[in-house]
């Protein structure tokens, strides 16, 4: 196994679910914030990061995890739905 799975398969292993810092009418929940942060000190320790990219045809917003090695592993991307692509605000 190489270094990248090693280090992903303990960063997995290490994941835990964030808090929940935020507080609605409905509920306490967990902030997008709150979310990268739990990701990305566990996934730091581990040498790897988290990038998010925008990719056409289809339209949808892909999660790579990379590894210092160069190294990396890829989703298939979520579809970016919008009724108007001239103006997606």
């Amino acid at each position: 196994m190489s270094k990248f799975h090693t280090d992903l398969v303990a960063a997995l292993n290490e994941l835990q679910n964030p808090t929940l810092d935020g507080e609605a009418n409905y509920g306490k929940y967990t902030t997008l914030p709150a979310c990268l942060k739990t990701a990305r000190d566990v996934l730091t320790n581990h040498n790897l990061g988290l990038v998010q990219l925008t990719q056409i045809d289809p339209d949808r917003l892909v999660t790579r995890i990379v590894h210092a090695s160069g190294e990396c592993i890829e989703d298939g991307g979520v579809p970016l739905l919008c009724e108007n692509k001239a103006n997606p605000q």
